[in-house]
């Protein structure tokens, strides 16, 4: 047998040992594992199903967003796999309900096909089989891939990147079209697995071809094949794949602006230093740490670690001898891979951005879509162990010497990559394995699900989980609170209904509105019953634990109680009592003004004279609340400073303000603080928060925030300001600042209108 066949069918060996070892509960029985219960794992679980099971298109989710839906490509159902699923099942065989364990099982056997790209590109190295079989499981055990079974699976696929690595190194051997089409075919797959893998290619592929073309006498050919191969390789695929979404996709108005661009940030030592066990111990030291968002984590390992503090070490003498030196190695290819992958950590650093170059996002276009820039490391730490692994390999050869020294070096090495692998998967193994017993009961025998049999399905359009959750246009985030997600999704599934909540990706910005109305004040009719099914019912499903707000009460009195269990009550809600709603409150605000009863003071009737009241303007014409310049909105705006006279300690307050033209993608994008002082000056409270989590109300093309706090001293001095770093130069509209203490209520009036607390209500 020659070397090539032992080492592949050693690396195979070895994989399924390791996934044997590690996997073997959820090998035995794929469907029924769940590698998160919560969050965004589950609901990509959900998304799989719903898609499989309910829906008519391959590529229109009907699942979330009811009435509207979403396109696949932004539901994170994974289309590559669930659309291969469902061909098969409409074509061939109908493997539907095993759509779990298909997408477990891709995970899982990710890290084989990992690690044979991995030994590929070893072997074509020249290392020896057995050496570049050991240290290519070991890289793929330890990739920090891995962690993204816990949610993201999409991300988790383990084996793009050492694809794509291999399929250059054989590229740059062997030059020709039919490999230039197969990585375009490579990038067209991932990419519709997850975008992020085109960023990461793009690194890749366009330092290539880079460094191809500034080689000192470079010629009209080489250029030429620069641009169509490139071309090719990386555009060609990425425009199909922009092509295909288009195509398949109806909204127009999802967010340029996604959150969290400069937030999800790695750092040198979440990517240089281990932490978690049996590391434990080294960011209980390094405080660093504690900053850091989960995404930040890319550890290399501590092979990865040493080799690169050698390498610093050799490149500093070099720059104190006055020699710059760039080559990494003996192979150009390999250096390629490094700057390349390099300039992905830089990246995932935030770097320019963060280093004084913030104005370039403007300029990124459709690359600010990748907004977790700290998942960039991950192709640093693919390339750094690469190249580590077979320097190491190379001075094992290369000296004349010490044999056993040499061997001993290589075994420590294998083994303190397994030692951190071993970790690596152990650390997250346990929280993948979940059950859903109420999902696995298909007969509702459980307690849990007896409330579906105890409703007719048939009669709903869509479920109204209460309380809501809207996560996706950016424009609001409205996190679901406890279990509530996982409740609807359930529900969802068991009864085919879709929801009206979302949790999904850049959703369209005016149906995220539509939505949202359902539990907001109801000023106006809903915009969204033009698009209900009017003969048809909507089932509210109310988590018992939370306590309802005025608006949701709303709902839940003109529902009726139909069903429930120890979480959740089940109400139907007829579409013509939904109608009613807005009308009813509007006649309820207009019978509890009783000027007789009311203070009349400074131009407003008050419910009471005793408490703090600030009010800016108290027209309904939209006017600045600072001064004539407008508002600077990458800056604190101050909107109201100064004492709150007869306001007393404990006491809660309201501010609230009109802004114009919200439904504009980044305008609700604001943010507050409220400072309080004591009469000294020294600072009692500081609050911080987004205001769109404040949505009270909408009125047309305006909207209504009120943030409450608590006064923390009698007669505080308070400062509130505003800012919006978003929209840098856009021209804000704010108008009616309010401040009253909650319970208490202001009156304007006129014949024909009557203001309360700043909403115009039509007599």
């Amino acid at each position: 047998m020659d070397n090539f066949r032992k080492g592949i069918l050693t690396t195979i060996f070895l994989s399924l040992v390791a996934i044997t070892f590690f996997f073997s509960d959820i090998l035995k029985s794929p469907n029924e594992y769940y590698f998160s219960e919560h969050g965004d794992g589950f609901k990509s679980y959900y998304g799989a199903i719903y898609h499989l099971q309910y829906d008519s298109s391959y590529f229109h989710f009907e699942g979330m967003n009811y009435p509207y839906g979403e396109s696949v490509f932004f539901t994170d159902n994974q289309p590559l796999i669930t659309n291969t699923v469902k061909w098969i099942s409409n074509n061939v065989v109908d493997v539907r309900d095993h759509i779990v364990g298909i997408i477990n099982l891709s995970m899982v056997l990710s890290i084989l096909f990992g690690a044979i790209f991995l030994f590929l590109t070893f072997f074509r190295l020249g290392i020896n089989w057995w050496f570049g079989a050991f240290a290519s499981i070991g890289i793929t055990l330890l990739s920090p891939q891995i962690a993204r079974m816990g949610g993201h699976f999409s991300l988790s696929h383990i084996f793009w990147i050492p694809l794509m690595l291999y399929l250059l190194f054989k590229y740059d051997k062997h030059s020709g079209w039919k490999l230039s089409f197969l990585i375009a075919f490579v990038v067209f797959l991932a990419s519709l697995m997850h975008l992020y893998f085109a960023g990461f290619y793009g690194l890749l592929i366009g330092f290539y071809w880079l460094f191809k073309v500034v080689q000192k006498n470079v010629s009209k050919e080489i250029l030429i094949k620069a641009l169509l191969h490139g071309f090719v390789q990386i555009i060609l695929p990425v425009l199909l794949v922009q092509i295909v979404m288009v195509s398949t996709d109806f909204v127009t108005d999802r967010t340029t602006h996604p959150y969290g661009f400069l937030v999800y940030l790695a750092h040198p030592v979440s990517v240089f230093l281990p932490t978690g066990a049996p590391y434990g111990f080294v960011s209980k030291v390094i405080t660093v740490f504690r900053h850091l968002d989960w995404e930040a984590y890319c550890f290399i390992g501590v092979v990865a670690l040493t080799g690169s503090l050698v390498a610093l070490s050799r490149f500093i003498q070099g720059l104190l001898k006055g020699k710059l030196k760039l080559r990494i190695t003996e192979v150009p290819i390999l250096n390629i891979f490094f700057w390349a992958s390099f300039a992905g950590l830089l990246l995932s650093f935030g770097i320019p951005f963060k280093a004084g170059g913030e104005f370039l996002i403007d300029y990124i276009g459709p690359f600010r879509q990748l907004r977790a820039l700290a998942r960039f490391a991950w192709l640093f730490y693919y390339v750094i162990n690469l190249i580590v692994f077979y320097q190491l390999y190379d001075w094992s050869q290369r000296e004349s010497n010490r044999k056993k020294t040499r061997a001993v070096v290589l075994f420590v090495a294998l083994g303190t990559l397994f030692f951190d692998a071993y970790f690596n998967v152990n650390n997250m193994i346990h929280s993948i394995q979940n059950r859903k017993p109420v999902l696995e009961d298909k007969q509702n025998m459980l307690a849990e699900n007896h409330w579906v049999d105890a409703i007719d399905v048939s009669k709903y359009q869509a479920i109204l989980p209460i309380p809501y959750f809207h996560v996706g246009s950016e424009n609001i985030w409205i996190d679901p609170k406890k279990d509530v997600l996982e409740t609807t999704l359930i529900a969802s599934l068991k009864t085919g209904l879709p929801t009206t909540a979302v949790m999904m990706g850049r959703t369209s910005i005016n149906q995220t509105y539509k939505n949202y109305s359902l539990v907001l004040e109801p000023l106006h009719r809903f915009e969204i019953l033009d698009d209900f099914d009017e003969n048809k019912l909507l089932l509210i499903l109310r988590m018992k634990e939370h306590v309802l707000n005025e608006e949701e009460a709303r709902l839940i009195k003109v529902a009726n109680f139909e069903a429930d269990n120890e979480y959740l009550e089940c109400y139907s809600l007829p579409i013509e009592q939904l109608k009613k709603v807005p009308t009813d409150y509007r006649q309820e605000i207009i019978a509890s003004f009783q000027p007789d009863s009311l203070v009349f003071e400074n131009g407003v009737f008050r419910t009471d004279t005793t408490s703090f009241l600030y009010i800016s303007n108290k027209s309904n014409v939209f006017e600045k609340v600072t001064d004539d310049s407008g508002l600077k909105p990458i800056v604190w705006n101050t909107l109201f400073e100064g004492g709150m006279k007869r306001s007393r300690e404990g006491d809660r307050y309201l501010v609230s303000f009109w802004l114009a033209d919200f439904r504009e993608d980044g305008v609700p994008r604001f943010n507050i603080e409220i400072i309080q002082q004591n009469r000294n000056g020294e600072n009692l409270d500081y609050f911080y928060s987004d205001i769109h989590r404040y949505l009270k109300a909408i009125d047309g093309n305006r909207a209504l925030f009120e943030v409450p706090f608590m006064a923390k001293a009698d007669h505080a001095n308070v400062k509130i300001s505003i800012r919006n770093r978003v929209l840098k130069d856009y021209h804000f509209k704010l108008s009616q600042l309010l401040i009253r203490r909650e319970g208490t209520s202001i009156f304007q009036t006129d014949s024909d209108d009557l203001i309360v607390n700043t909403r115009e209500i039509v007599k």
